[in-house]
């Protein structure tokens, strides 16, 4: 086993997420591929970020990429169209002549491949991704390199892809197969790259013991707390907290009823697109309208400081508003001046044998949002101290998201709807499905563990 560096960040790790390390440290150097998962809240980007650290220390190249662009902004990588050239329509496993060219030129001088929000993947990116990589180790192959270690990361209890009646009729068209939900877990890729799962189980976002089980059975489909979470969530609409809305019209017509019955002129400030950029793949508001006294929600943490005053999620008011600098009041009593920031976008591309990420355009802005409401939707990676809740439900995950951004059951209302119900039976709802795959893969983890804490844990421990 090879000696290795480890970051400092690897010292305020919590012992779940430490031992979670040393599986994928682990990994690199015996050929694991990781599934890594647990409950919202329990500190995966946060691991993540000190892997990244460990691999930039030692040496060893790690591309990051998610489905989305505003998943793969939060992680500093790139889409996963970008990064395996895929076009935007349903796709086969057959590769095209620009991805044979990608792999020539980066693919196969990557160490470790790192997906985020794999839950978000359907199953036809997530093949056509993991066959290009098949085909590049083939080529490393030759050069007696390693494969290419490959480490995905999600929660299949949350939200999962879209997938449209067209797309289902093109996929049964082009591979003869019912593509389901969509949750790439059903590709045979899953299976031939033997994706061994790491759990984490320690909550980082609430400490409330009898909460965190409830949003356990909540993402599990289990309906026995719903008179728990009905009876300690607050009772009236909390001040300064952000609405969460199943459709997009509730949360606009609350961010734009908000606004305007402030007093005072509005303020504009229109987003600087440069290069290859695309507002859509960002936390960035294109047309972002603003006012002294207006609520708003924080996108990012603070570039470039790791004591970053706000978080993705932080909630504040604005105290002046200038524009090109606006002074808050975060809702934690700490009051910050906010510059507009410039966003980087990246490609990776093939320095001198080396994948290096390359700058291909920009997006200036101020890092907030009017924060009176947001979609569940968008508020997946999000944290707030106090929300209220508009329970417009309609998808699998869409309630135990919403309720998971939470800190704690207290700080949290539940807008009753027109017979006065919160939280009803019917908007539990399960995928028998995904539920089947998060059991058995609770079973294979533990397994796993076992033989590592024997057997494996004392080859690759940090000095």
């Amino acid at each position: 086993m090879k000696t290795y560096r480890y970051p400092a960040i690897y010292d305020t790790l919590n012992d779940d997420q430490k031992l979670a390390f040393q599986m994928l440290v682990y990994g690199h150097d015996s050929g694991v591929n990781y599934f890594l998962t647990g409950d919202a809240g329990t500190g995966k980007s946060y691991l993540i970020d000190a892997f990244y650290q460990f691999c930039r220390m030692n040496g060893i190249t790690m591309l990051k990429c998610a489905p989305t662009g505003v998943a793969a902004t939060n992680i500093g990588g790139v889409t996963m169209h970008r990064m395996f050239r895929l076009p935007p329509s349903v796709l086969t496993e057959k590769l095209e002549g620009s991805q044979y060219a990608n792999m020539y030129k980066m693919l196969v001088h990557a160490d470790v491949m790192f997906i985020d929000e794999i839950s978000m993947a359907r199953i036809d990116m997530f093949g056509n991704a993991m066959a290009q990589i098949r085909a590049a180790n083939k080529i490393r192959e030759k050069s007696k390199k390693p494969p290419i270690q490959v480490i995905i990361c999600g929660d299949f209890g949350q939200l999962m892809p879209v997938v449209t009646e067209s797309d289902r009729n093109l996929y049964q068209r082009l591979t003869g197969l019912d593509i389901g939900t969509g949750c790439c877990y059903n590709s045979h890729w899953w299976t031939d790259l033997n994706f061994q799962p790491i759990l984490l189980s320690k909550p980082m976002r609430q400490s409330d013991a009898r909460f965190c089980r409830a949003l356990d059975n909540l993402k599990m489909g289990i309906k026995s707390d719903i008179d728990y979470l009905n009876q300690n969530t607050a009772k009236a609409p909390l001040d300064k907290g952000i609405w969460l809305c199943g459709y997009n019209n509730t949360a606009a017509e609350k961010n734009a009823m908000g606004i305007y019955k402030l007093p005072g002129d509005i303020l504009t400030s229109r987003a600087v697109v440069l290069g290859k950029a695309n507002i859509k793949q960002s936390n960035f508001v294109e047309t972002l309208i603003y006012k002294k006294g207006a609520r708003v929600v924080m996108t990012m943490r603070e570039i470039g400081n790791p004591r970053s005053p706000y978080d993705n999620g932080s909630l504040g008011t604005i105290l002046y508003a200038g524009h090109d600098m606006v002074r808050i009041l975060l809702d934690n009593g700490r009051e910050v001046c906010v510059n507009k920031v410039k966003l980087p976008f990246f490609d990776y591309e093939v320095r001198n044998g080396h994948v290096e990420p390359r700058e291909i355009g920009s997006i200036t802005q101020f890092p907030f949002k009017i924060g009176y409401a947001i979609t569940i939707h968008k508020s997946q990676g999000q944290t707030y101290d106090r929300m209220n809740v508009v329970p417009e439900i309609f998808a699998p995950g869409q309630l135990y998201v919403a309720m998971s951004r939470c800190k704690e059951i207290s700080n949290i209302y539940i807008q009753p709807d027109r017979y006065g119900y919160q939280i009803t039976p019917e908007k539990i709802m399960p995928n028998p499905e995904v539920i089947k795959f998060l059991i058995e893969q609770d079973a294979k983890y533990a397994s796993f563990k076992d033989v590592f804490n024997r057997d494996l844990k004392q080859e690759i421990m940090p000095d």
